[in-house]
């Protein structure tokens, strides 16, 4: 008797310590953390959320999204659960975090997640909380800043432009950029969402600028200039958006000058030696610019630190992540591949560029060829990376004071994101798929893609030919007065065309006659069926004739 009492004491106590040892090694599980940290160091980790609770409370609280994006979910996003991605973290969820942690940052909507401030000893107190799912760390970059680069190469126009581009003219001619602004597109209608350091919008640069909305993540106020605090904050965001956006004649022309702009801060600059980027930050200027109606995203900075090379596989770090929800939204998504170049052992390309719906941009020089600093891939799990290239080297930037040059992919990706902004200009309807098939197929490697140059340097106008010729041109967009529709026509038939607001109300139908062979044209005067002109604004318009069925949007000023 007494040896089965023993037997089954040491049974028990087998049983305890094996389900002990299971539990604490589900909860270590939780935990993806660099090792040999110190038990009082303070880091910033991600606390994933097992869901976002039941009831009304998390229901009601939605964010608030504009017509401009609702309108974009729905003409380039996929079908996705979009209540899911507008409502809130789980207030209940943070709050039962906050006597664990040091300091609450941003909860990400569509992560279902929110960073913190920890120490590393109360990381299992807080994987233990039954609604939290895992707990990962913020990853960092920290890179040099770009210097002023005098590697000048420009070849001059050999004709008259519409703009004296200056030393700007190679980096767009290269891409072919000035033969869309001959076309008239400057990137009208487009939102445009910069993710990066401050902006110096006094710069004389800006002055022409359609700034819809700044944000500065880091200090959470709308004040992206920090004119009071540390003045070279606004040094590498001021470099992108003026090769994108800029407009000072003889000095440097942007690719889509006349596109709206959401900039949003998202870059620490410590001092003159180093930036520190945090993903956090990335993660909630992406989810703010798409709420608020980001059309393309241009997005010079890049994540690594603790993760590997076999993490950029398009689905592991946090950044991607939030990419590929952003392009399931129908935000297109244009990143700099990375300067880490290609003499490591792995290829050094950096997230969010690994996303399968992201483009990724390496830097070529002024003649086209790649330059030694831009990154190479593929992806972890084989996809070609970069997608595309621009000139990286010795492109003309606004600084602080003035003008320069600037090098490395975080100027070759705006060029490309400018690119993206005028085809979705003179075609609004296209979705990912569609402009990163007309890219791809028509730049300078698309028969020869690889590891190095992905598809190769862009052909802007080229792209915006590989359209189906049977489309729809509706012009001047946007308008103040009238806007023409025209289209060619491969038999007769009658057209009509049917204007919406953005909330499904019908404004308006035009009808018209057409004869097999002949381009038609119909008009709308920018008033109602009533005769009574339309309030400014967003609308859509659904044409509809023989072998035509499009929809397109037009915007009233």
């Amino acid at each position: 008797m007494r040896v089965n009492i023993v037997f089954r004491f040491f049974l028990v106590i087998i049983f305890c310590w094996v389900s002990s040892s299971a539990s604490f090694q589900s909860l270590t599980d939780k935990i993806r953390i660099r090792p040999d940290l110190p038990a009082d160091q303070v880091i910033k980790v991600w606390v994933f959320f097992t869901d976002k609770g039941g009831g009304d409370v998390s229901l009601a609280k939605c964010v608030p999204v504009t017509d401009k994006a609702l309108w974009r979910r729905a003409m380039r996003g996929a079908d996705v659960d979009n209540t899911f991605y507008d409502r809130e973290v789980n207030p209940v969820y943070v709050s039962a975090t906050e006597p664990l942690v040091e300091k609450i940052g941003y909860p990400s909507r569509w992560l279902n997640a929110v960073s913190v401030e920890v120490k590393t000893a109360k990381l299992s107190k807080l994987a233990d909380l039954p609604f939290v799912r895992r707990i990962t760390e913020v990853a960092k970059f920290i890179r040099k800043p770009v210097v002023a680069d005098d590697n000048l190469g420009f070849r001059k126009p050999a004709v008259t432009t519409d703009h004296d581009y200056g030393d700007s003219y190679n980096q767009l001619n290269q891409i072919r950029v000035i033969d869309l602004h001959h076309q008239g597109l400057s990137g009208a209608g487009v939102t445009i969402l910069m993710l990066d350091s401050g902006y110096k919008v006094s710069h004389q640069a800006f002055s022409h600028l359609d700034i819809d909305s700044t944000y500065d993540f880091i200090n959470n106020d709308p004040d992206v200039e920090d004119s009071s605090g540390y003045i070279d904050q606004q040094y590498h965001g001021t470099m992108t958006l003026s090769v994108i956006g800029g407009l000072t004649e003889g000095e440097v022309i942007g690719v889509a000058y006349d596109a709206t702009y959401l900039l949003a801060k998202t870059e620490i600059s410590h001092d003159n030696i180093e930036i520190e980027i945090e993903e956090d930050y990335w993660v909630a200027g992406i989810e703010w610019g798409e709420h608020l109606g980001a059309d393309v995203v241009s997005s010079s900075l890049g994540y690594s630190d603790w993760y590997t090379y076999e993490d950029m596989d398009g689905k592991s770090a946090v950044t991607t992540v939030a990419a590929d929800i952003a392009a399931s939204l129908g935000v297109i998504v244009v990143n700099s591949m990375g300067n880490g170049g290609r003499t490591a052992a792995k290829p050094t390309l950096i997230a969010p560029a690994d996303g399968d719906s992201v483009i990724a941009v390496g830097a070529v020089d002024f003649e086209g060829s790649i330059l030694g600093f831009s990154s190479n891939g593929p992806s972890a799990d084989g996809r070609i990376k970069p997608d595309l290239c621009a000139q990286g080297s010795g492109v003309r930037v606004a600084v602080l004071e003035g003008y320069s040059y600037g090098s490395g992919t975080s100027f070759s990706c705006p060029l490309v994101a400018g690119v993206v902004a005028l085809l979705l200009e003179a075609r609004p309807n296209w979705d990912y798929g569609d402009v990163y098939a007309a890219l791809t197929a028509t730049a300078s490697h698309a028969d020869n893609s690889d590891s190095v140059y992905g598809y190769g340097v862009v052909n802007a106008p080229a792209a915006l030919g590989a359209a189906a010729v049977d489309h729809v041109v509706a012009y001047p967009n946007p308008c103040s007065t009238s806007i023409t529709f025209e289209f060619p026509v491969s038999e007769p038939g009658e057209v009509s065309v049917q204007i919406f607001t953005v909330a499904a109300e019908e404004v308006i139908t035009i009808k018209g006659k057409v004869l097999s062979g002949k381009s038609a044209a119909l008009h709308w005067n920018g008033c109602n069926q009533a005769g009574e002109e339309v309030a400014a604004g967003i609308y859509i318009a659904y044409i509809q004739g023989p072998n035509i069925n499009e929809i397109t949007k037009l915007f009233k000023l």
